[in-house]
């Protein structure tokens, strides 16, 4: 599926981020052939500093980590 959405647009690479707490798209992402490649520590707790309105929890999940499928 990714190869042949990015092949069509003729793109080479396709960029994709979830915080951790989002397990529906990293579901999603997985199960359409994506592998998870990069774990960006605190990435979102230094992304709350322009955007204070990212909450810290969300179904229980403390809201700290961007996952890069």
């Amino acid at each position: 599926m990714k190869r042949d959405a990015t092949q069509a647009a003729h793109l080479d690479r396709l960029w994709l981020s979830a915080a951790n707490d989002n397990t529906d798209a990293l579901a999603f992402y997985q199960r359409s052939g994506f592998d998870l490649v990069e774990l960006r520590h605190d990435a979102v707790r230094a992304a709350r500093d322009p955007k204070p309105s990212i909450p810290l929890r969300a179904n229980g999940i403390p809201i700290r980590h961007e996952l890069t499928p």
